[in-house]
């Protein structure tokens, strides 16, 4: 029997066109001959030479010298022969070195190319906040009729200079609008324009102390602060009407305030049910009834001064429930005021309650004819006021 072996299908199937790496096979039989050698570049034949010299000295092929020099694989087959692969680490280095070179490379240009956006991106936000910089400097200087240009701006930017001008433009009207107000009225006109500019400028200077106190550490002055500040605030603006849970939130930080001003004298709470609490009311027509308490009930040689404020529903009413330990009301006065209460025409006869009837008179306006309120003394000794809509 006789077997033919083809080496040049051998080297076509080796020599893929696809394959760049210097690979180089060596085939050793069973009696440790060199049987088979595929090399694609001249120094190959260097390496035959040398498998062969080895073979030559040993009957066991050492591979120690040869692995200095390339990456080899050794496979063994069934009837014992050895296939050996040889790639050349210097061919693998160069390659990987290509590689690497071509990786930074195209960094090195995607950077660039990257920085170069960046810097014109940001070249222009630079130009464009210079600009406004130069326009409010102007502004610091006193030149009122400048003007930062928004087509040249973008994004924010462009809204900023947007709101910017708008507020010089309101500025200057503001001016012209005082201005003349004190050739005509200067001295009534200011008065008016100081009780516009008070509220806000308090407000503004009480933040600005409670932002202190935070820095400083002192919680409870801030706490303080920001309650007073939300008073002051809700004081000033102009809605007519509210939803009953904040005017007791309201209530409840002037309470707070008094708290903070009389330490472990005063206790105070509220209570509301959770679907009455978007019912609208007049504003302030609960806090004056409880600043009666404060200003008139309480009595600063006891430490259990209370007042508690409670909503909630009965049969077909809201019934709102303000009730303290204070000091009291005669039961004369409070029949008598009780009496008034119930018609219109007790305007001019409650001067002495005049909160209580500035509160009567808006809530019976709001709600009609199924409003009322009512005064009573409760078992504590203080006052109850009842009111019903």
């Amino acid at each position: 029997m006789s077997i033919v072996f083809n080496d040049k299908e051998l080297e076509r199937i080796l020599n893929n066109d696809k394959e760049k790496t210097s690979l180089q096979v060596a085939i050793i039989s069973d009696t440790k001959k060199l049987v088979y050698y595929q090399g694609r570049y001249r120094q190959d034949a260097m390496l035959q030479k040398k498998i062969e010299a080895n073979l030559e000295e040993s009957s066991i092929i050492s591979l120690k010298e040869l692995e200095k020099q390339y990456y080899i694989k050794s496979v063994h087959t069934s009837n014992d022969f050895e296939v050996l692969a040889f790639i050349s680490k210097k061919e693998v280095y160069k390659q990987s070195m290509q590689s690497l070179f071509f990786f930074l490379f195209a960094s090195a240009i995607l950077d660039g190319i990257l920085l170069f956006g960046l810097r014109k991106t940001f070249k222009r936000y630079v130009i464009q906040v210079e600009d406004i910089l130069k326009g409010t400097n102007q502004v610091s200087t006193g030149n009122m009729e400048v003007r930062i240009k928004e087509n040249t701006k973008q994004g924010e930017l462009k809204d900023i200079s947007h709101s910017i001008n708008q507020m010089l433009d309101s500025i200057n009207r503001n001016i012209e609008d005082i201005y003349n107000l004190e050739i005509k009225q200067k001295d009534a006109n200011m008065r008016a324009l100081q009780s516009q500019i008070d509220p806000h400028f308090l407000y503004n200077t009480l933040e600005y102390i409670r932002m202190y106190a935070v820095s400083e550490g002192a919680d409870e002055l801030s706490n303080v602060v920001y309650v007073f500040g939300s008073l002051l605030r809700n004081s000033i603006t102009q809605e007519k009407v509210v939803t009953i849970r904040h005017e007791l939130e309201f209530c409840e930080k002037y309470a707070y305030l008094y708290q903070m001003r009389y330490r472990d004298r005063i206790a105070y709470g509220f209570q509301i049910d959770k679907e009455l609490g978007d019912i609208s009311i007049p504003k302030f027509s609960i806090q004056p009834l409880v600043e009666n308490f404060f200003m008139h009930g309480i009595d600063h040689t006891r430490k259990n001064n209370t007042i508690s404020v409670k909503v909630a529903k009965q049969d077909q009413h809201t019934c709102i429930i303000i009730k303290d330990n204070g000091t009291g009301v005669a039961k004369e006065k409070i029949e008598n005021i009780n009496e008034l209460l119930k018609t219109p025409s007790s305007e001019n006869k409650l001067e002495s309650s005049i909160g209580i009837h500035n509160v009567n008179a808006r809530l019976r306006s709001f709600f009609g004819e199924t409003y009322s309120m009512t005064l009573k003394t409760n078992q504590l000794g203080g006052l109850t006021i009842e009111i019903l809509f």
